[in-house]
């Protein structure tokens, strides 16, 4: 959807963003990609940068009927306990992705 593709760039920022010296260095990002045909989405992921390990498929689009959440894009945080600590639906600005990031790793937003 067009809101996904405008944040890719600002979650794969963040994420290149990580250092072992920054309090997310331990934040995984993961893309789920939910009802198109796995060439579709590896040629897609390879074109915006996205380590190919951190996409996922939901050929069945059956994740978020599993976690309430239908509306795309829907952005999940898990902490460190991989307890769901927030969710975001609708597009990410940086702003608001630091935000999220630093209430899961424990640390005050930038």
């Amino acid at each position: 959807c067009p809101p996904c593709r405008r944040e890719m760039p600002v979650m794969l920022e963040a994420r290149e963003a990580q250092s072992p010296q920054s309090p997310q260095s331990q934040v995984r990002f993961l893309w789920v990609n939910q009802g198109e045909p796995p060439e579709t989405v590896a040629r897609f992921a390879a074109q915006q940068r996205l380590p190919a390990a951190d996409v996922l498929l939901d050929s069945a689009g059956q994740l978020g009927s599993a976690l309430g959440h239908k509306a795309l894009p829907t952005t999940l945080f898990y902490d460190r306990q991989g307890r769901l600590a927030a969710v975001r639906v609708g597009e990410l600005s940086a702003a608001t992705l630091a935000q999220h990031l630093a209430l899961i790793s424990g640390h005050s937003a930038p």
